[in-house]
């Protein structure tokens, strides 16, 4: 959790989660701990009930007031870009410090009682499922909780990747105490020798960046000619957008929301000529990504989370009001190595 301190003394909400999002967050004024987060929402619904996504587009969602992102125009096959090129918009500290995961202690799995966990871990199922013995690396990794889901449910063979000392202990901490044997390199995305391999998983890594175009490219250099690359990105351009802009907005900005535009994810796939398999806002309407500093707006936010305890809410998605964005592509069986 953050520790930073609200000014009652309580820490604020801070329920953006690490890759691929953890679990919920504290809650301030008045909601101060997970528990009283799902009491709210009501985590019920069975894992296997079905998602259903609507309108990806999100037409309606709200701008970030920073400068666009830095995009490279790709015509034909994209160079490397090294690190140095990029902007991070997050210092390694954030992700040792303030992140979700770094009070948690493992063993951490997706829990099926956790909305946010219960449609990834459908959204896996139903458009990103491994084949026993695929081989399944994951950028920006910790806490490997999704790798152990992984390859305890599909027979994945895993492997992470993490760019902090103490996030790479955690995750390695984590496959042990999970009983789940794999490999966590701590390294640089950008600097390290890319290993292509059969599936690529990216859960709130790509946002944190100003070059969308660049990033997307430098993921493919993990895939294997037909292998595939899942791409999974918070939503802050719809109501969470607007709940986080008037909650905390320096928050806001450690993110490219340019990165939460389906629109994006299409252009990228038909640059690179990839097979889209899946673009979906999923999640409903949950304000599990969402930090707050301020009591209006943490109202809001449980009221929010009272909506999600409604059934209809688990099918129910769109991306005015839907907290995530999943995507799923194929790397064709044949195609030319970027130099």
């Amino acid at each position: 959790m953050c520790g930073r301190e609200v000014d009652d003394g309580r820490r604020p909400v801070f329920a953006h989660q690490s890759s691929g999002y953890l679990g919920d967050a504290q809650v301030t004024h008045g909601f101060t701990d997970v528990e009283s987060l799902r009491a709210a929402r009501g985590d019920h619904l069975p894992a296997d009930e079905p998602a259903r996504s609507g309108d990806e587009d999100g037409t309606h969602s709200q701008q970030r007031n920073r400068p666009p992102a830095r995009c490279v125009e790709p015509s034909g096959n994209l160079p490397h870009v090294p690190d140095h090129d990029l902007e991070r918009l997050v210092e390694p500290q954030f992700w040792d410090e303030e992140y979700i995961w770094a009070n948690e202690r493992p063993p951490l799995r997706p829990d099926a009682e956790m909305p946010f966990d219960r449609v990834l871990m459908r959204a896996f199922a139903t458009w990103a499922r491994p084949v026993d013995g695929e081989q399944v690396v994951e950028l920006g990794c910790a806490p490997a909780k999704w790798l152990v889901h992984l390859a305890e449910t599909y027979g994945a063979r895993v492997e992470g990747v993490e760019y902090t000392t103490k996030g790479a202990e955690f995750s390695r901490a984590n496959l042990a105490a999970c009983g789940v044997e794999g490999t966590i390199l701590e390294d640089d995305v950008f600097a390290m020798d890319a290993q292509p391999r059969d599936m690529v998983v990216s859960l709130g890594f790509i946002e944190h960046f100003d070059d969308l175009a660049a990033v997307f490219a430098r993921h493919l250099d993990f895939v294997r000619p037909g292998g595939r690359l899942v791409v999974g990105v918070p939503n802050f351009r719809g109501i969470n957008g607007f709940l986080q802009r008037h909650g905390d907005r320096p928050y806001l900005e450690l993110h490219n929301t340019e990165a939460m535009r389906p629109r994006l994810y299409r252009r990228l796939a038909a640059e690179h000529g990839l097979e889209l398999l899946a673009l979906r806002h999923i999640g409903g309407p949950d304000p599990v990504a969402v930090r707050s500093r301020r009591r209006l707006i943490t109202a809001l936010i449980m009221a929010e989370a009272r909506v999600r305890r409604l059934a209809l809410t688990e099918r129910l998605d769109h991306g005015l009001w839907s907290s995530y964005l999943f995507s799923v592509y194929r790397r064709p069986a044949r195609s030319s190595q970027r130099s």
